[in-house]
C-alpha cells in the first residue's frame, strides 16, 4: 500500500509539472502566478525540442501576460523581441513565428502583410483575421468586411456566451447610438453580431484604444453624420513637451457630440476602462451592460428593466448544456461579472416598488454570477447586498 501511495504522489507531481496550453489572453485568461509558472515549463519544453512550434506560442503568450514584480514594460517587450528573434532561429517558417512576429511588430495597423501571410501558412487559424478585417473596415470597405467577419464566425473562435453577452451589450443602448468599447472581446464579437447576423447595425461601436487613430475615428464618426475636427481636437491636448493625452482627447470628444449632437446618444460599454470615463463618472446611468452618458436628466430605470427583462438573452447565465467546462470559462465569468451590477440594481428598484418576488430573483441571480464570476471581493460584496 505505502509503494502504491508513493507512486500516485508521484504521478501527481508530474501532472503537476506539465505545461499547459496558453491561449491569447482574449480567449483564456488566468491569474497571474499561472502565467508566470508556464513560462517557466514551457521554457524547458522548448530547450528540450527547439524545433516545437506549438511550445514556442504558448511560451511567447505566458511571457506576455505574465507580470514579473522585478520587469517593467520596457524590459518585458525587450524580452518579447527577443523570443521572437529566437523563433526566428529556430523555427523561420512556422505560421506560429509568422503570427507573433506580426503581432509583436504591429505598430502600424495599417500594415497587415505579416498577418496575411500568416493566415495564407495556416487558414484554418482565424487569429490574423482580428487585424485584417480592422484594416478593412478602416478602409471602409464594407464587402470585405462583412466577408472576413463571416469567416470568424464560421471559425466559431469566439465562445458562444461572448457572443451572448455582446448580443446583450447592443440590446442595452438606444436606436442610432454610439456605443464606446475596450478591447477585444467587447468589440469584435459586437462588430460581427452587426455584419454577419444583423444585430443592431443602427448602434455605431467605437473602439476607444482605436480611436487613437484618426482615419479610424473620422470614419466612424462620419457614418453618424458627425462632423468634427477631431485632428484640431488633438493637438489642443497636446503638451508642451510633445505628449499627447488621449484621455483628455476622449473627455473632450464626448462633450462635443453631447453638445452638438445632442440627439446621437453616447453609450460606454460596462467593459471601458476606467480611465477613459473618470472625469465624467458623475454623468454616467446604467441601462445594462452599458452606461448612458447624460448631462441632463434621464430615466435610467425604466430602460434598465425594459432592457432585461425584454430585450436580454440571459438562459444562457445558468444553463449551459455540454459546455460546463470549455476553453474561455474564465474569462467569460470575469466578464459577466458586469451583470452583477445591473442586477442588484434593478433589485433594489423591485423592492422599492414593493416587489419582493422581483427583487429575490434579481438577488438571486447577482449572486449567481459573483459565484461563478472567480472574483472573491466580489461575491462577498454582493453576498452582503444580498443579505
Amino acid at each position: 500500500m505505502k509503494t502504491v501511495v508513493i507512486i500516485l504522489i508521484f504521478i501527481a507531481c508530474l501532472a503537476a509539472e506539465t505545461p499547459q496550453r496558453v491561449y491569447r489572453i482574449t480567449k483564456e485568461y488566468y491569474p497571474n502566478d499561472w502565467y508566470k509558472k508556464q513560462a517557466e515549463l514551457w521554457k524547458k519544453e522548448i530547450e528540450k525540442n527547439p524545433h516545437n512550434a506549438a511550445a514556442w506560442e504558448s511560451y511567447y503568450y505566458a511571457n506576455r501576460y505574465a507580470h514579473f514584480e522585478d520587469v517593467d514594460w520596457v524590459q518585458r517587450q525587450k524580452r518579447l523581441d527577443e523570443i521572437i528573434e529566437e523563433m526566428g532561429k529556430a523555427i523561420p517558417d512556422s505560421y506560429e513565428y509568422r503570427l507573433l512576429q506580426a503581432w509583436n511588430n504591429c505598430s502600424n495597423i495599417m500594415d497587415i502583410s505579416g498577418f496575411e501571410k500568416a493566415y495564407r501558412m495556416n487558414p484554418r487559424r482565424p487569429d490574423p483575421l482580428y487585424h485584417i478585417v480592422l484594416y478593412y473596415e478602416i478602409k471602409d470597405d464594407r464587402d470585405k468586411t462583412r466577408e472576413l467577419y463571416q469567416k470568424i464566425y464560421d471559425s466559431h473562435d469566439i465562445a458562444p456566451e461572448l457572443l451572448e453577452y455582446n448580443y446583450n451589450v447592443l440590446m442595452s443602448v438606444e436606436n442610432g447610438a454610439i456605443l464606446y468599447t475596450n478591447g477585444d472581446n467587447d468589440t469584435y464579437p459586437a462588430r460581427m453580431l452587426q455584419e454577419v447576423k444583423g444585430i443592431r447595425p443602427d448602434v455605431a461601436v467605437i473602439n476607444l484604444s482605436l480611436a487613437a487613430v484618426n482615419d479610424y475615428l473620422e470614419l466612424k464618426l462620419s457614418q453618424m453624420k458627425i462632423e468634427l475636427d477631431v485632428r484640431a481636437m488633438r493637438q489642443a491636448v497636446k503638451k508642451e513637451n510633445g505628449a499627447y493625452d488621449h484621455a483628455q482627447f476622449l473627455v473632450r470628444l464626448f462633450r462635443a457630440i453631447d453638445e452638438k449632437y445632442a440627439e446621437t446618444p453616447q453609450y460606454f460599454a460596462l467593459t471601458v476602462n476606467d480611465y477613459y470615463v473618470a472625469p465624467i463618472k458623475d454623468e454616467l446611468l446604467i441601462t445594462g451592460l452599458a452606461n448612458r452618458y447624460c448631462t441632463s436628466p434621464f430615466d435610467n430605470m425604466a430602460l434598465l428593466q425594459r432592457n432585461i427583462e425584454k430585450r436580454f438573452r440571459l438562459d444562457y447565465l445558468q444553463r449551459q448544456w455540454y459546455r460546463e467546462n470549455y476553453v474561455g470559462k474564465n474569462m467569460i465569468g470575469r466578464i459577466n461579472a458586469n451583470y452583477a451590477a445591473a442586477f442588484l440594481k434593478l433589485a433594489n428598484h423591485y423592492k422599492l416598488a414593493g416587489d419582493g418576488i422581483k427583487s429575490g430573483e434579481m438577488r438571486a441571480l447577482a449572486l449567481h454570477i459573483a459565484r461563478t464570476s472567480g472574483d472573491d471581493e466580489l461575491e462577498q460584496y454582493i453576498s452582503e447586498q444580498v443579505n
